[in-house]
């Protein structure tokens, strides 16, 4: 009778332990799910994140592009200009040699003018 009583003692002992080894395991488990919790919201908090900075990214990209594109009209508008510009200086200088070449005449038809009075 000890002996049954001693082995009751101990399966009952044994039964104890495991349960407490069970609800601590329970408890981990409960830990480890609120940790997996937390990480899956900054996981979700992370990946709107980027979306933002995708989406930002892509305007950049856009402006960029834009600014590049109205650059380069600028620079061929540019060139244009310069073109004419140089067309212009090259007419000027055209019309200031015909101005001194029309003052000789001019001073010479005086001159003339001068000896027939």
């Amino acid at each position: 009778e000890t002996q049954r009583a001693q082995t009751l003692k101990e399966a009952m002992d044994a039964c104890k332990k495991s349960e407490e080894e069970g609800a601590a395991l329970k408890t981990g488990l409960a830990e480890r799910e609120a940790e997996m919790a937390k990480l899956q919201a900054l996981i979700a908090e992370l990946s709107e994140q980027l979306k933002k900075a995708e989406g930002q990214a892509a305007e950049l990209q856009a402006a960029k592009e834009e600014r590049e594109r109205k650059n380069a009209e600028l620079e061929k508008e540019l060139k244009g200009k310069g073109s004419e510009l140089e067309e212009a200086k090259k007419n000027g200088l055209a019309l200031r040699a015909g101005n001194e070449g029309l003052e000789k005449s001019i001073g010479d038809l005086k001159g003339q003018l001068e000896k027939m009075r």
